[in-house]
């Protein structure tokens, strides 16, 4: 078991972050979400800047429905038309795993994206890599507890809300 004071957000973080161009298509998202078993990816635009993240839940919309029913394909929707556009919420690389934690159940949001020093992207967190933390590394405090109580139950409302969506 870990002492937990000490692990960092780099600790946990993959460093595999698969990235969108906002003009890519609607087709090629979501075979690339399905492909990669991940569920959200930053944006891009075309100078390299980061312009909003597009999660499954996007994908969800109704604006890509009715786009699907009037042409039967997704080949002419572009990511940018669905994408949640919204500055990225990101972490210092040596930022601690708790208050990470408590970032993303205060935003309601289920990926924060790792930055180093200089600015740039190195890594991913999401929801689920908290939980494994907290599962592996077991509570180590009284905060501990609690934040691992908050994050089940923020996972049980996501479910629950998923669930509904496709009943």
């Amino acid at each position: 078991m870990l002492d937990q004071r000490a692990i960092e957000i780099r600790d946990i973080m993959s460093t595999k972050v698969i990235q969108f161009g906002e003009d890519d298509t609607a087709a090629f998202a979501i075979k690339m979400l399905e492909r990669c078993r991940i569920s959200g990816a930053p944006v891009i635009n075309k100078d390299g800047k980061y312009v909003g993240v597009l999660s499954k839940t996007d994908l969800l919309c109704t604006r890509l429905i009715r786009h699907m029913e009037a042409r039967n394909s997704l080949d002419s929707l572009c990511v940018k038309e669905i994408m949640h556009v919204a500055p990225l919420i990101t972490v210092d690389e040596h930022h601690p795993v708790e208050r990470t934690a408590k970032i993303m159940l205060d935003k309601h949001i289920h990926r924060v994206f790792v930055k180093n020093r200089q600015g740039q992207i190195i890594g991913i967190v999401t929801s689920f890599d908290i939980l494994k933390f907290f599962k592996t590394n077991g509570p180590g405090d009284n905060r501990n507890i609690e934040m691992k109580l908050l994050l089940e139950e923020h996972r049980k409302k996501y479910r629950s809300a998923t669930q509904r969506l496709w009943t």
